[in-house]
């Protein structure tokens, strides 16, 4: 895959790390979601404090998200009837919380089989509340700057 960013993407030579672990979640129906954020951060030791910059290691090293639903087939279609959707803030400035500056805003159905792949430092994204029973298997590659380094290999 890490061939694939750089020949097909035009993503510079970045080293991706495969994590020892993966998050296997259940999503049960219901109002909740999660709010607008990023998978990776860029905060200071200033910023959390020690303790929660200690803590926030393995979180500030996410390079690239890869999100494999494991939902049926049928998810979504007319009207998005189960909801569940990760809502991507295409374009959003770096300080953006909410996606107020984004250039679109694009929903996207967790049909079972679907792999999404995104910066985790750039795409702010929020999952929108399911009706139905939601499956992901999410793994974060950590590794480089993936935007410095397409600005890099430009």
């Amino acid at each position: 895959m890490a061939d694939e960013l750089v020949e097909v993407y035009g993503y510079g030579p970045v080293a991706l790390h495969v994590p020892r672990q993966a998050q296997l979640a259940c999503y049960a129906p219901g109002p909740g979601g999660y709010v607008p954020h990023r998978d990776s951060a860029d905060e200071s030791l200033w910023d959390t404090g020690l303790l929660g910059w200690l803590r926030s290691a393995a979180y500030r090293k996410r390079a690239l998200t890869c999100i494999l639903y494991l939902n049926a087939p049928d998810w979504g279609g007319v009207g998005e009837q189960h909801g569940g959707q990760l809502r991507a803030y295409l374009g959003a400035a770096p300080g953006d919380p909410n996606g107020t500056t984004a250039t679109s805003v694009r929903d996207i159905d967790p049909q079972g089989g679907r792999l999404l792949l995104f910066d985790s430092k750039v795409l702010l994204h929020e999952v929108l509340p399911s009706r139905r029973e939601r499956f992901a298997l999410t793994v974060w590659l950590a590794g480089g700057d993936l935007a410095a380094a397409a600005v890099a290999a430009c």
